[in-house]
């Protein structure tokens, strides 16, 4: 508490408030472009996206002095000084500012006890589908609010998709975010307001025709079943459920033949949203040119193996690319998880750690929300994960939610 003339203020209050104020700016910029991609260094949008986050990480990094550190915390601070270390003795200030923004930010929200209520998130996602359709008609968003609206992609057969935000994956992925934080939570009354708030997520998120999004909701409603029969506080097996759903994720992504028979189901929708693509597949090899992830994943292997130890640090993948594979239409930014194993080498197991002992909190509190939102953040970052940055919304949104006790389960 700080006492100015009589006038008491907590300091917790003014730190919550400026968390809720970062997260209302971020969620502003959605509408404007799509934060996480490429951003040209010390433009004026790099300025008005980095400078806001950057400054709240400093003005709290204070506050982690003198706390009592959790093993999540340990791993994760290890992780940014080792590559601290070595990214210092390359001279590679950026990867120093990008792992080690990311990290304290994630530090702070967990140790100086950063939260979001359930009741702004979902008032965020309200305003959202009101943005959507503002931004629809302004011509910045391309897809609209109902199937058959959309303006691009037409000729892949992906007219239904919709979007909240002019970036269909931020729409898909806060959609599945809004979902994992309202099936959760523990309502004392039925309430029609929560469900219609669970419906509309559903329809976003399925109507985005992001793959990914809809592979970690179809991952959180199996999670949610198997709930009713079988209680969560400290059972163990929820931890080994965690290693089951992502070794699923992985199966669906390499094995072709999987894939190849959702296409035999002779399913428009199927086709349009699995394919992406109107040029007929017969066999598992023309499936594999149809495959990006596992071609991208392919590149960051190549390049992680010029160095698996310490890792290349800041790298452009387009350096390593053949003259057509640069003229994909894609700016290689997803999976992001493969991407920075390039960057920093074997020490990606003490990330990864970080994460699993966040489920394992999760476990150990009796907070099937955040398990839920964990382990779709990693399937996530398997896939894709751009968003991955400290000055994204969805990032925030997840670092709002480490510490929400509104989910326990009584």
């Amino acid at each position: 508490m700080i006492t100015y003339k009589n006038i008491t203020i907590n300091r917790t209050y003014i730190k919550q408030l400026f968390f809720y104020l970062l997260v209302f700016y971020y969620w502003i910029l959605q509408f404007f472009y799509n934060i996480g991609e490429s951003i040209e260094r010390f433009s004026f949008i790099y300025f008005i996206t980095v400078i806001p986050v950057y400054l709240f990480i400093l003005f709290n990094s204070v506050y982690l002095i003198k706390r009592k550190w959790s093993w999540e915390s340990i791993i994760l601070l290890f992780f940014v000084f080792t590559v601290s270390i070595i990214s210092l003795i390359r001279f590679d200030f950026h990867n120093i500012i990008k792992i080690s923004s990311l990290c304290f930010l994630l530090l702070i929200g967990i140790n100086i006890n950063l939260k979001l209520s359930l009741r702004f998130i979902n008032a965020l996602f309200l305003l959202s589908i009101i943005g959507s359709i503002i931004s629809y008609y302004m011509g910045t968003n391309l897809y609209g609010f109902l199937p058959g609206m959309a303006k691009t992609n037409l000729h892949m057969g992906l007219g239904w998709r919709i979007s909240l935000f002019p970036a269909i994956p931020n729409s898909a992925f806060f959609s599945l975010f809004i979902f994992i934080l309202n099936i959760f939570k523990n309502w004392k009354h039925k309430s029609l307001g929560r469900l219609l708030i669970i419906l509309l997520s559903v329809y976003f998120l399925i109507l985005s025709g992001s793959r990914t999004a809809i592979l970690a909701f179809a991952v959180v409603a199996s999670f949610k079943f198997i709930l009713y029969f079988r209680p969560f506080h400290k059972t163990k097996g929820y931890l080994r459920l965690s290693f089951f759903y992502l070794a699923i994720v992985l199966v669906v992504y390499f094995f072709n033949s999987f894939t190849l028979s959702l296409y035999n189901l002779n399913n428009s929708f199927i086709n349009s949203l699995v394919f992406k693509s109107e040029k007929k597949i017969t066999n598992e090899k023309q499936l594999e040119k149809q495959n990006y992830r596992i071609w991208l994943w392919d590149k960051h292997f190549e390049i992680y193996k010029e160095n698996p130890i310490f890792g290349k640090g800041s790298y452009e993948i387009k350096e390593y690319l053949s003259e057509s594979e640069k003229q994909m239409n894609t700016n290689f930014t997803e999976s992001y998880l493969t991407d920075l194993m390039v960057k920093v080498g074997i020490f990606l197991i003490f990330f990864i750690a970080f994460f699993f002992f966040i489920i394992k909190r999760s476990v150990k509190d009796n907070n099937p929300a955040l398990y839920g939102l964990t382990v779709s953040m990693f399937i996530l970052m398997i896939s894709y994960g751009s968003f991955i940055v400290p000055y994204n919304f969805l990032f925030l949104v997840f670092v709002g939610n480490i510490n929400n006790k509104e989910f326990k389960f009584i």
